[in-house]
């Protein structure tokens, strides 16, 4: 849940397509996320490079020496997608697709823009701290 943001919303914003939101990258949390590499696209949105799925220590480090850590980003595990993405996604997967994979995949021949985000998530299902 985002408290002071909703990411819907914010995923509107972005040009028609394609488009995920991501927050700024930390490495301590990359190993439990996808990390994104970004770039601007040519009308100056940020656009989506490529993508690893919970990178192990090094990956990440390799991530950030290829890209450079301010071009990195979380994903959030939101997206807007569009009927050609749904297309693209069922004809280039087997079974059930892997919404990470398929974007992956499908950034390399499409844009996928990248909606930036810093608002606090609360995890609904995450236990409660002990107080």
């Amino acid at each position: 849940m985002y408290p002071t943001c909703n990411p819907l919303a914010a995923l509107r914003q972005a040009p028609p397509g394609v488009a995920v939101l991501a927050r700024p990258y930390q490495r301590a949390l990359a190993q439990q996320r996808g990390v994104l590499a970004t770039m601007p696209g040519a009308d100056g949105a940020l656009v989506m490079v490529d993508l690893v799925e919970k990178p192990n220590p090094e990956t990440a480090r390799a991530l950030e020496e290829l890209y450079g850590p301010d071009r990195l980003m979380l994903l959030e595990g939101r997206a807007r997608v569009d009927d050609d993405f749904v297309d693209y996604a069922r004809a280039h997967t087997c079974g059930e697709p892997k919404l990470s994979l398929a974007l992956a995949s499908y950034a390399r021949i499409r844009p996928v823009y990248v909606v930036s985000t810093t608002t606090r998530v609360i995890d609904l299902g995450a236990p409660a701290a002990a107080g």
